[in-house]
């Protein structure tokens, strides 16, 4: 009798074991996940902070003023910027706001503002403005502007005045200018 409990054990087993292998899969899986969950429908709000970018694109003196004591010799500075917000543009000078002759620099040409014939002085005007300001080694906004978008470059002049008295010794004169751009 033992004998025939477990051969039928065994038979019952293969039998069974074969008829789980035959069932399909689906119908193991026969809910959805989604189905069985509780959902809930909200709303969200995405922010993104866009800093503002500015830069400036290019700054340029141009050709070399010429000038002698009868006369009062001009040039320009261009800066071009690209801002997205207000922006200003300040000048300084970097060592020296006087024009120092390149080979003698005990003779220079004072900043100033009184550029006028006969009278030794140099000074940038401000776009729209009548006289001359002098630099300084200290940054001056020269010019407020308002953005335009990062890809719209906006070009700025600065007329350049230099006078001198019959007294400066002729010669190339020179002091480095810095250009700054910055949102306002």
């Amino acid at each position: 009798m033992e004998r025939k409990i477990k051969q039928l054990l065994l038979v019952t087993g293969s039998v069974m074991s074969a008829a789980i292998a035959l069932v399909p899969m689906a119908s193991y899986a026969s809910y959805s996940e989604f189905d069985q969950k509780p959902s809930t429908n909200g709303n969200t709000a995405v922010k993104v902070n866009v800093l503002d970018s500015i830069s400036l694109d290019a700054a340029s003196a141009g050709d070399t003023i010429v000038v002698a004591s009868d006369t009062i010799g001009t040039g320009k500075i261009s800066a071009s910027v690209s801002s997205t917000a207000a922006y200003t543009i300040s000048l300084k000078a970097v060592d020296s706001p006087s024009l120092i002759n390149i080979d003698d620099s005990n003779d220079e040409i004072p900043a100033g503002t009184n550029v006028s014939v006969g009278n030794s002085a140099w000074g940038i005007k401000k776009p729209f403005a009548s006289g001359y300001t002098a630099l300084t080694t200290t940054s001056q906004v020269f010019y407020n502007g308002t953005g335009a978008g990062p890809n719209t470059s906006i070009p700025t002049d600065f007329e350049v005045g230099v006078s001198v008295s019959s007294a400066v010794p002729s010669g190339d004169y020179a002091t480095e200018i810095e250009v700054l751009a910055a949102i306002k």
